[in-house]
């Protein structure tokens, strides 16, 4: 996933990994503290596994280029706030309250449903 990072030399990263490199991190980052949080050691391997990614993330320069350099601090911040202990209890305090209140997109219609009626849903929250 990051192997610019391990490539031992300086590596610009194209914008598709960039992009790729950002969804494992917010992926692992749901798994820890959102919607999809873990409740079993699988969240501490997500969180030990943000915790070295960070680690390698702050070694030696990893490329010369604007965009690469860039994107490697957003993806420290994004970890920084993934391991940070008052976002956890936010988004642990938000998934207790929200359960109730469906969500606009939610797609979980009936088996027999083709198409999710998001209009009534949409009229709902109004």
């Amino acid at each position: 996933m990051f192997s610019e990072v391990y490539a031992g030399t300086a590596t610009p990263i194209d914008a598709y990994r960039r992009n790729l490199q950002r969804a494992y991190v917010e992926t692992l980052s749901s798994r820890v503290n959102g919607a999809q949080a873990q409740s079993d050691d699988v969240r501490a391997f997500f969180r030990g596994e943000l915790k070295t990614l960070e680690t390698d993330l702050q070694g030696p320069r990893i490329a010369t280029d604007r965009a690469t350099t860039l994107h490697i601090q957003d993806v420290r911040q994004q970890i920084t706030r993934a391991l940070d202990p008052s976002v956890q209890a936010t988004a642990a305090a938000r998934s207790t309250t929200d359960v109730d209140e469906p969500s606009l997109f939610d797609v979980t219609a009936p088996g027999d449903a083709c198409w999710p009626d998001y209009v009534g849903l949409w009229k709902k929250k109004q």
